[in-house]
Order: structure tokens, then sequence, then C-alpha cells
């Protein structure tokens, strides 16, 4: 299952988590690490419904072989038997066969998709729906395991679904893909396209009014939720909680038969109980430990996957727990079997078990491993980032929308088209021939009055060009005449309010030294005249007004560039500022070091800008939230500061002289500053040199 804060940057966080243990190992002061909330499962594709095998579903022929070439001999036998007599449907259904035995029993990529592409040529000479509907369903799982083509691999999908919606006995299978579809969204962190699958799912579910398809549909929503938990919404949890538990609960309405088709899956759905038990408001262990054990009970040695899954499951209970050595222990084990298997397909468990290893050594003290393990969190995000894919989900998502819409119309219209076709056509040549003649008399006449009113018209319009020009010379001096006593008085009003904003921070500064600083010392003189103060309590207070003290002329002081960076100064104007009970500020700075070339007057006008944006947000934004992203490439500096306060009313009069000084230190580094503000959302400040 992979483990996500509620911050969305899953590769940020890591970089940053990083940094922070860094600075522990260099004895660097350093906020404690937050609590991990609720685990967010990516495993959607070990936890999808077994579904029958294309050879069960396409052709059940050849079920006494026993050999890869007794199977291949008995399959070719059928197959020059259906062509001979001329049975598309049994010879289509034969060529996928071969295809699936290639694909899965002695896996030949290749030849898989050879074969299944003249199971197609065959498929499309019949009007069997259920048959191309599988066909389908085949080659997106070719896209899916052989090329990890999440693109292709949605195309046909939807392709399949569209086929299965003809047949009304494969309505499951429509469901399996779509859980499909789901996972490729769930990767992308497309919560967005994830919604929109999820209550498709739902919908359909309730109409089929099965125990079956809800046990399909219920995982689906369950982890929606868990997307909103991990965005904040803590209420989620509730239903989080019920629809795990509606999973495992309804797992006992199923008949025998489909129990045993879902079975293998059950160990997973029982760690995902587990995990949001773990998390809940004073969790009974004694019933988590009852449902481990019943996920234990369904686990097939062989399915690596749930296995792995039912190690992390156990590695956070215990985590949850503080038992942080047997947490190690535990995810130590699932690693070791990721490992084992020889594949990074399944990144997001390699993330799961990374996380919490990181947490738990962070928790023991233990910095190295911690740091160790924040930087593999790193680098299997930028594998998942890496993959390519020719199309988003999102679009083939809409484009088969639009297809379905258009092809309904199509079927309603179909009927009349033919008949209003020739209508049309009759109307139309009737039309155009009229056309032809009463247009043919009318350029006849115009012609005549054209040769007569040239000159004419060609008089007027050189007098209107000449009258056109005297007026717009006119107004373009008058125009200029406004504009600079517009820019002149601007000029003032500007310099007046940031002598008015000097004065006020002066004010705020003395009424900072009065009301803090003297006020305390005023108290320290009392508690030294009172016989038996201890030493203790004036030391405390020598530390507060010490600390008072350095805030105030850390912020007026500039930054000595020749014993730090402008990437170290920055890092620690953000702890500073989460020291306080304030906003929290987060920090991404790519690279982390190599910043020693920047020269010295550039690093301190981005540092006057970081602080100039920051105080603005903390000032008038009411934000709970301040991004500061630092990046630097061969030939660019970026700075970003973005917090997600009240936005900037555009009808203020008292924000312009503040972000005209930004504007002002950016076009003196040679740069650009882009501000951009929506209210109720926040604002973002951009430098670029």
């Amino acid at each position: 299952m992979f483990n996500i804060t509620r911050n969305n940057h899953q590769l940020t966080d890591g970089m940053i988590f990083a940094e922070r243990t860094a600075r522990k190992l260099l004895k660097f002061p350093f906020k404690t690490y937050p609590k991990k909330f609720l685990l967010l499962s990516l495993l959607l594709i070990c936890m999808m419904p077994a579904r029958a095998s294309q050879s069960d579903s396409l052709l059940n022929a050849v079920a006494a072989t026993n050999t890869h070439e007794q199977m291949l001999a008995a399959l070719n036998t059928r197959l020059h038997e259906a062509k001979a007599n001329g049975d598309t449907v049994t010879t289509s259904k034969l060529y996928a066969t071969i295809s699936y035995h290639y694909m899965n029993t002695q896996p030949d990529y290749t030849l898989s998709k050879k074969y299944l592409d003249t199971a197609f040529v065959y498929a499309y000479m019949t009007e069997d729906n259920a048959l191309l509907g599988d066909l389908h369903y085949a080659m997106a799982d070719h896209y899916r395991v052989a090329e990890q083509n999440d693109s292709m691999m949605v195309r046909n999908y939807y392709h399949a679904i569209s086929y299965y919606e003809k047949s009304p006995k494969r309505q499951i299978d429509i469901l399996d893909m779509l859980y499909r579809i789901a996972y490729s969204y769930l990767q992308r962190f497309d919560n967005t396209g994830y919604k929109r699958i999820a209550d498709r799912m739902m919908e359909f579910a309730v109409d089929l009014d099965n125990p079956e398809a809800l046990f399909v549909t219920y995982p689906v929503v369950g982890t929606y939720y868990r997307m909103l938990y991990n965005k904040g919404e803590d209420t989620m949890i509730d239903s989080i909680y019920m629809y795990e538990k509606k999973t495992v609960d309804i797992y006992d309405e199923l008949d025998s038969a489909t129990q045993q088709k879902y079975q293998p899956k059950m160990a997973i759905y029982y760690s995902n109980l587990v995990d949001v038990m773990s998390v809940l408001d004073n969790p009974d262990w004694e019933a988590i430990t009852t449902y481990i054990n019943k996920a234990a009970t369904f686990l097939n040695p062989a399915d690596t996957n749930a296995v792995v899954r039912n190690h992390h499951s156990k590695s956070r209970a215990l985590f949850n727990q503080k038992m942080y050595d047997s947490s190690i222990t535990e995810a130590l084990a699932g690693l070791e079997l990721l490992n084992e298997s020889n594949t990074d397909a399944n990144l997001l468990a390699f993330f799961d078990l990374y996380s919490i290893l990181a947490e738990a050594y962070e928790k023991k003290e233990d910095y190295m491993n911690a740091f160790r393990y924040a930087q593999m969190q790193s680098e299997v995000i930028q594998k998942i980032n890496e993959r390519e894919n020719t199309e988003t989900i999102q679009e083939l998502q809409t484009r088969y929308e639009v297809a379905k819409k258009e092809e309904n119309i199509e079927r309603l219209t179909e009927r009349n088209r033919y008949q209003e076709r020739i209508r049309y056509l009759i109307l139309g040549i009737l039309a155009l021939t009229v056309l032809v003649a009463v247009g043919w008399l009318l350029w006849f006449r115009r012609k005549r009055r054209a040769d007569a009113d040239a000159l004419k018209l060609a008089h007027l319009q050189q007098r209107q060009a000449e009258l056109k020009a005297e007026m717009e010379a006119a107004k373009f001096a008058e125009k200029e005449r406004e504009f600079d006593a517009l820019t002149a008085d601007m000029e003032m009003q500007q310099i007046k309010s940031y002598l008015n904003g000097l004065e006020a921070e002066r004010t705020r500064l003395a009424a900072e030294l009065h009301d803090n600083v003297s006020n305390t010392l005023l108290g320290l003189e009392f508690k030294m005249k009172t016989p038996d103060v201890s030493q203790t309590e004036i030391i405390d207070m020598l530390h507060s007004i010490h600390e008072h003290v350095r805030n105030i002329s850390h912020a007026l002081m500039p930054p000595v560039f020749q014993y730090a960076t402008l990437a170290e100064i920055i890092t620690d104007y953000v702890y500073m500022q989460n020291s306080l009970n304030g906003p929290r500020f987060e920090c991404n700075i790519t690279p982390i070091d190599e910043w020693d070339a920047l020269p010295q007057e550039t690093a301190l006008e981005l540092h006057r800008i970081t602080q100039e944006s920051c105080g603005n947000a903390l000032k008038h934004s009411g934000a709970s939230l301040i991004s500061i992203i630092l990046q630097r490439n061969d030939r660019h500096v970026t700075l970003t500061i973005n917090d997600n306060g009240c936005g900037i009313n555009p009808d203020s009069k008292k924000h312009g002289v503040g972000l005209q000084i930004i504007r002002n230190r950016a076009s003196k580094m040679n740069g650009i500053a882009d501000i951009t503000s929506v209210q109720g959302v926040g604002t973002t400040v951009t430098v670029r040199i």
C-alpha cells in the first residue's frame, strides 16, 4: 500500500525529509518530523477480482492436454479444422487461446501479440460483441503486462466496455475494467478522474443489484475517501472504515463459487481494514490483531504482492503501537520479498515499505538509515513520473464518453437520414439553379453601376483616411500628456506609501521592543529584587529576552553570504518561521547544494524578495501554508513563493508598493517578477533571473 502524507507533492516531501535528516546528522536544530496519518492503498491491481482465463472464456477445447507441445498441437489441429469449415468465430477464439498460452503459460509476448492481432482479423468478420470485447480485454492485458503502456491499455478497456455493454451477460467484466482504469488514475494521483470512475462504478453496481458487483466496487469508493482524508478532510475516516468493513462483510453474502473466485484477494482487503482501524481514535488492537490473523489465513505464499501487503500492514500497525523494532523487521521482510521478485513493476509497494522504514528509523533516531530510505522514496516517485504515455487517461475517458453520445445520436437518426439526403439534394439543385440565374442578373447590373461609382468612392476613401490620421495624431498627443501626468502622480503616491511603510515598520519594532523586551526586563528587575527568587527563573527570563532580541535583529540584518549560501539561509528562515505560532512553512530547493557560485548581490536580493513576499502573506493573507520553491539550472534561477490565503483584493490600494519593490528588485537583477492572485485561493510570486 502506498503511503502518502497530507501534502500531495510526494517527491518534494521526500526531499524535505532528506534535508532535515541530513541536518540532524550535522547536529543542526530541527522540528520533529510530522506524524503520518492514513495510508493510501494503490495496490488495486493486486485487489482486482479474478477473471476467468481467456482460454476458458474463448474456447474450452483442449482441456485434456498436458504439456506445452501437446496443447499447441491440439490447438493447431482445431485451428485447421475451423478454417476449413469457414467457422470465423471459432478461428478467432483459437487464435486468441494460442495468444493467451504464449502470454501466460510460456511467456513470449511477441508471439502472443501476433496471434492476438490475427484473432482480431477474424473477429471483425463476425458480429459477435462478446468475442470482440474479449479480444480487446486481452489486448489491454497485453499492454499492461508486456509493454506497461497505460494509455493503450485503457484505450482497449474502453473498446471492450463498448462491446460488453451490448452483451448483458458480461456486466461484471465491465466493473472489472473500470476497476483497472481507476487504478491508472490512482497511479497518477488524478483525484478528479478517479472520482468519475468511482461514481460510475457505484451507479453501475447499484443497478446490477447483486453482492458481487458491490464487492468489486466498495474498495474503489473506499480508496477515494482515503484520498480526501490525505488532503486534510479528517471527517472522511469514518467513510473509509465503513467501505473497508463492508468489503470484508459482504464476502459472506457471496455464493461459494464466487467466494472461491475472490478468495485470493481477501488477504488484501483485511489488510486494508487493519490500516484504517489502526489510525482510528482509541484503536481496538485486539480486533486489529484478529483481522491480521484473518488476512494470514487467506494468504497464498506464491502471491508476492499479497504477502508483501500483509507485511506492510503488520509493520504499520506495530509502528502505530510504537513498537519500532518489530515494525522495521516486518517492513524489511516485505522488502526482501520484493527484491527477490526481481522486478520494479510494483513501484508503489517499494514506496510504501521505504516510507515506513524511514519513519521507524527516525523514531529510533537512526538518522543515517532514515535518510537512506527517504532518498529511496524520492527515486521511486521519479520512476513513476518518468513512465511515458502518448495520451493521458483523462483524454481517453473523455473521448470514450463523446463517442458513446455520438453513437446514441447516430442510432436515433439513422432511419431518416437517407430520405432527408434525397430531399435536400433535390431542393439544393433547384435552389442552386435559381441562385445562379439571379446572381448573374445582379452581377451584370452591379458591374455597370460599379464602374461609374469607382472613381467617386476612391476620392471619398482617400479623404476619410486623411481625416482619420489627423484625429489619431491628436488623440495620441493627448493620451501621452495624460500618461505623463498619471505616471508622475503614481510615483509620488508610491514614494509616499513606501515611506509610510518604513514608518510603520519602525513603529512595529518600537512596540515589539516596548511590549516584549522592555516589559520582560522590568519583570526580571522585580524578580531579582525578590529574596527567594531562583537562579533558574532568572536564566529562563534572560533566555526569553535573548530570543526576542535575536528575532528582531535577525529580520533586520542582511545575511552574511560569505559564511552561508542562499539555500542555507532560506532553509534557516523557514525553520525559524516554523518555530513560531504561525502558518506552516514548506521549502523545496533544487539542487540542495552547489549554491556557492551565486553572486552575493543576487543572493541578497532574492533573500529580501523572500522576506518581503512572506511578510506580505503573514500580514495580509491569513494563509495557513506558505511554500518557498528555489530552483537553479545552468542558466536560470527561479524563486516561487506561494500561499493559500485570501488572495489580493483588486480594489485594495495598499498592496502596490510592496509588489512594486519586488518587481524593482527583480529588474535590478535583469530578471522578471510575475505576481498572480486568485481571491479565496491564494497568491503566487515567481521571480526568474
